[in-house]
């Protein structure tokens, strides 16, 4: 429903949108330093080159609890777990990552302003 998050009314409950973005952020840095910052170098000395396949793929058994997102999850696991092995770099996993899961938070914010409840992007 527009304007509520888990059944719950957003419109004015900024102490929701705060939360949400530390839960955000912590979330995103601590799956991808977990996955792609310490465990993708650990499976590159059993897999090699290949590790970004049992990466991604672990990465995405982790999303079980959210089936409906499995299939979604899993391809962009894969290509990040690539990308990320390719170029040394945990940054483009942790951007990446905040990227796809932006849309929710802009969603709450949305609801907590109010303009997602009568307003823009839902007419009345």
């Amino acid at each position: 429903m527009p304007g509520q998050l888990f059944g719950m009314p957003l419109r004015g409950q900024w102490w929701v949108a705060g939360v949400y973005l530390a839960g955000w952020v912590l979330n995103i840095l601590g799956e991808e330093f977990f996955y792609r910052g310490w465990m993708l170098p650990s499976q590159e000395l059993a897999f090699g080159r290949y590790a970004w396949l049992v990466n991604g793929t672990m990465f995405a058994f982790q999303h079980t609890l959210q089936p409906w997102n499995y299939l979604a999850i899993w391809p962009g696991a894969l290509f990040m777990a690539y990308v990320v092995q390719r170029r040394r770099n945990t940054w483009i996993g942790i951007i990446q990552h905040g990227l796809m899961n932006l849309s929710l938070f802009v969603y709450v914010l949305l609801g907590v302003s109010g303009l997602g409840v009568s307003g823009w992007p839902y007419p009345s």
